[in-house]
């Protein structure tokens, strides 16, 4: 079982890179960072759940996380509600945000440690040997592949993935995908399900990941009526809800 992490654990694995920043702090201080459980303020808009977040002097706009409870409470606005997060949970809904967010920072009211994409991006490379960066989603034009091959066992770890999730998701589909010719080929799954890309999509990517070879990049994106117009490419389906089959 793995031990959660502490704020105190993260200075302190800060100021030891600072003073020498070699491979190893550097991997000390990442690992510090994924396994802290982030209080994170939720702003809701009907029935949508999201993100606050915060300007930066007045323009880019950054998720704000908070190390511990003493922190949040500096909270400046109103705070209707709060959810604590893993790093690679908040990342991941940041990813899948519509808005431009550039990054996070942490304890913004306190000691603030100012994470840019670039610098999220860096994190998921040394600590799993990949390359995470957010995409437009389905908006712009995009060519869609019938896959070349599916990732060895990937289609049995969605299934037991979503053994839990019977009555929530309906389909999986995956494509290749690139926007522009000179692009490469990423993974995508279009995912048919009923709720919150913020409940699921953290927990799906986690999964995924397993199966995902070093440097290879994958997005997810929710199904819609809308998007079945794009799909005109018949899809390759690496999980089908057994009562959905027709």
């Amino acid at each position: 079982m793995e031990v959660e992490m502490t704020e105190k654990d993260i200075y302190y694995e800060l100021e030891k890179f600072k003073r020498e920043p070699d491979y190893k702090n550097e991997l000390s201080l990442y690992d510090a960072l994924k396994k802290t459980a982030f209080y994170i303020p939720v702003v809701s808009a009907g029935r949508k759940i999201g993100i606050a977040s915060l300007k930066k002097d007045g323009k880019e706009e950054f998720y704000p996380a908070f190390s511990s409870a003493d922190e949040i409470k500096k909270w400046p606005f109103e705070l209707k509600e709060t959810r604590k997060l893993y790093f690679d949970d908040l990342k991941h809904v940041m990813l899948e945000d519509g808005r431009d967010i550039k990054g996070i920072v942490i304890n913004p009211f306190g000691k603030a440690i100012l994470l840019g994409n670039a610098q999220i991006e860096r994190i998921e490379t040394v600590t799993s040997g990949m390359s995470l960066k957010k995409t437009q989603g389905m908006r712009g034009a995009i060519r869609l592949y019938y896959p070349e091959y599916v990732p060895d066992g990937l289609e049995s770890g969605l299934k037991f993935f979503f053994q839990s999730k019977k009555n929530e998701v309906q389909s999986v589909y995956l494509y290749q995908a690139k926007r522009n010719e000179g692009d490469s080929l990423h993974w995508m799954f279009i995912v048919k399900f009923n709720g919150t890309k913020i409940e699921l999509f953290p927990k799906l990517a986690a999964v995924i990941q397993l199966y995902m070879n070093d440097g290879q990049v994958f997005e997810l994106v929710k199904y819609s009526d809308e998007l079945k117009f794009s799909m005109a490419i018949k899809p390759c389906i690496v999980y089908e809800r057994e009562e959905a089959v027709k």
